[in-house]
C-alpha cells in the first residue's frame, strides 16, 4: 500500500497527473519508480535468498546424522544378537556336557541302575545351579526310575511319552541331535 502511495505521490509531482488519479496504461512508470520497485523486491527477497540454502543444508545434515544413527543402533544390535546367541549356545552346550556326564557315569552300568549313587550325582547337578531345576530318568516304558528333587511322586509311577521321547529312546538323538559326543 505504501508503495502504491509512492508511486502516486511522484507521479503528482511530475505533474503527470491529479491526486487520486490512476496512471494511464499507456505511461509507464519513472526510471527512478522502477528502481525503487526493484530495490524493495530486493529487499524482501534478501531474507529468502539467505534462508533457503541454510534450510536446505540444515535439512540434508539432519538426514545424514538420522542415518548414522539408525547405522550405529543396527550395528549395536547385530553385536547384542550375537552376544546373546553365543551365550545361550555356551548354556547349551555347557547342559548337554552336563547330561552327557550324568548319563555316562558308572552308576549306571550292564547290571542295572545304583539309584542311591544316582540320585546323590543329580541331586549335585542340581545343586550346581547350572540352569537345570529337576531331573528325572526314566526307562523305556516311561517309569520313573529317580526323581531330583523328590516331589512326593510314588517312584515308579508311569509317564506318558510322546512319539518324540521314544524317538530319543530308540536312537539316542531328539529330532536331529546328538546328546552324546
Amino acid at each position: 500500500m505504501a508503495l502504491l502511495d509512492t508511486f502516486r505521490q511522484r507521479l503528482h509531482e511530475r505533474g503527470r497527473a491529479r491526486p487520486g488519479d490512476a496512471p494511464a496504461p499507456s505511461e509507464s512508470p519513472s526510471p527512478s519508480l522502477r528502481r525503487s520497485f526493484g530495490i524493495y523486491l530486493l529487499l524482501l527477497s534478501l531474507p529468502l535468498l539467505v534462508l533457503l540454502p541454510l534450510l536446505a543444508y540444515n535439512g540434508s545434515l539432519l538426514y545424514v546424522l538420522g542415518e548414522q544413527a539408525r547405522e550405529s543402533t543396527e550395528r549395536e544390535l547385530r553385536a547384542a544378537n550375537s552376544a546373546l546367541s553365543a551365550s545361550i549356545q555356551r548354556e547349551l552346550d555347557r547342559t548337554i556336557e552336563t547330561l552327557s556326564l550324568v548319563a555316562a557315569t558308572p552308576a549306571m552300568d550292564a547290571n542295572g541302575i545304583d539309584t542311591d549313587r544316582m540320585r546323590h550325582l543329580m541331586a549335585e547337578v542340581v545343586r550346581a545351579n547350572l540352569g537345570i531345576l529337576s531331573l528325572a530318568l526314566l526307562d523305556r516304558d516311561g517309569r520313573v526310575l529317580v526323581e531330583v528333587p523328590d516331589l512326593g511322586a510314588p517312584q515308579g509311577r508311569l509317564v506318558t511319552l510322546g512319539a518324540d521321547k521314544h524317538q530319543v529312546f530308540e536312537t539316542g538323538r531328539p529330532d536331529g541331535w546328538t546328546l552324546a559326543r
